[in-house]
């Protein structure tokens, strides 16, 4: 395999909102964000002269940067849905030609072109998922008879009324709370599978997930941690779920006109501790195409032209990971 090294910064506001413990959407550490986001296929360490800055969708349009470094951009919002973003507005997904590398939530397939390449977040999270489901468990078990019934993790408005309609009938089968109720007891823990988040998790048979908008890439941590912290996700989002995970493992409530064909599914599993605890320990990623975005990505940045170092000279090893 060839590996591409490269140096990642984060630029100032990514560093400040991905790296800060005081918001529970941070990752903690800069370690911990690069496993999550950054493939294999690229070696990033600071012992090389290869540099590449990365942005977020705020980044504003005025800003000159500078030539001698790659630079990307992420954004794990659906900006298609949003729409608010200073970089979003006026070059849209694709159109700052100094920006040569796109990381972003709302896409579900790979776009590469001579001078930019995008990667779909959600291969990132799979990619992750994959390495680290055996790995990242909560710390406090509950037995079966002592859970909960269902909680609720989505807390915005967004989509209120699919959040409504799907608690309203979660509610008919046992007590369903929101995770507003434990915020006091998380603090600022990181919603990126923390002990803390998953500990909480961990208490309900069900956790019940809505996505803030529809997009088929837009597949968010929300279903992750449902699975992290061994509890049975009822999901509701993007069409293409079941694309990536064993539909046997979750509950899609994306339909939502025929809700009533998982009452014996939902009956079954909240009584039933052997049936319950075999859909845990089933296997949870389907086979889908990554379309081998790591050693894409990594080909890219190595053949990109940096305007100020030696081109077509790029500085890459050869490894024997598997």
């Amino acid at each position: 395999m060839i590996i591409m090294k490269l140096n990642i910064i984060l630029e100032t506001d990514m560093k400040k909102y991905w790296l800060s413990r005081t918001q529970y959407y941070s990752m903690e550490s800069y370690e911990k964000f690069i496993k999550y986001f950054i493939p294999k296929e690229i070696c990033v360490t600071d012992q090389t002269k290869y540099n590449a800055v990365l942005h977020g969708v705020q980044l504003s349009p005025s800003e000159v940067l500078e030539k001698d470094k790659i630079h990307m951009m992420m954004c794990v919002e659906n900006c298609s849905f949003h729409k608010i973003y200073k970089h979003y507005i006026p070059y849209g997904d694709y159109g700052n030609k100094e920006i040569a590398v796109y990381l972003y939530n709302h896409i579900n397939k790979v776009e590469e072109t001579d001078t930019y390449i995008a990667i779909p977040i959600i291969y990132c999270q799979m990619t992750y998922f994959k390495v680290n489901y055996p790995l990242i468990e909560p710390t406090q078990k509950v037995a079966f008879k002592n859970k909960k019934f269902c909680i609720c993790l989505t807390t915005n408005d967004y989509r209120d009324f699919e959040k409504k309609t799907s608690m309203n009938f979660l509610s008919k089968f046992g007590e369903c709370d929101t995770i507003d109720i434990h915020r006091a007891q998380l603090k600022n823990a990181s919603c990126y599978h923390s002990d803390e988040f998953l500990n909480l998790i961990q208490q309900y048979k069900f956790a019940f997930v809505c996505e803030n908008s529809l997009n088929d890439g837009y597949i968010t941590e929300k279903i992750f941690n449902c699975f992290f912290a061994r509890s049975i996700p009822i999901y509701n989002g993007s069409r293409k779920i079941e694309s990536y995970f064993n539909k046997d493992t979750f509950i899609n409530f994306n339909d939502m006109d025929n809700l009533s064909q998982h009452i014996p599914l939902i009956i079954k599993l909240r009584t039933d501790e052997t049936l319950y605890n075999k859909t845990i320990s089933s296997p949870k990623i389907n086979n889908y195409d990554d379309e081998n975005y790591g050693e894409r990505l990594s080909n890219f940045i190595s053949n990109y032209p940096l305007q100020s170092l030696a081109r077509g000279n790029p500085d890459i090893y050869l490894s024997n990971l598997k």
